[in-house]
């Protein structure tokens, strides 16, 4: 598993991640606050989450394929640092 932050900004990613798990839980049809935890996830290097978080983004909001697509290829190329959000409700 690849990390890529510093172990001062890990610490505060985990503290996102709680908050995005509780946004979830209040506000589970929400793709962008998916979106945003699968962000969150690979910025961590849990590719594992990463990949499971973006298949419900995909089913939640069909119409974001292509900016689940350039998460995933941005991903891969190791820059995740661009503000990305999702369009709102279904697709």
């Amino acid at each position: 598993m690849r990390c890529l932050l510093s172990w001062a900004d890990a610490v505060i990613m985990q503290g996102a991640v709680a908050d995005l798990g509780h946004l979830r839980d209040t506000s589970p049809e929400e793709p962008n606050v998916l979106f945003q935890l699968a962000r969150a996830y690979r910025l961590m290097g849990d590719e594992v989450k990463f990949a499971q978080l973006l298949a419900e983004v995909r089913d939640l909001a069909p119409k974001n394929a292509a900016k689940i697509r350039k998460l995933v290829d941005t991903s891969e190329d190791g820059d995740v640092g661009e503000e990305e959000v999702m369009d709102e409700g279904p697709g």
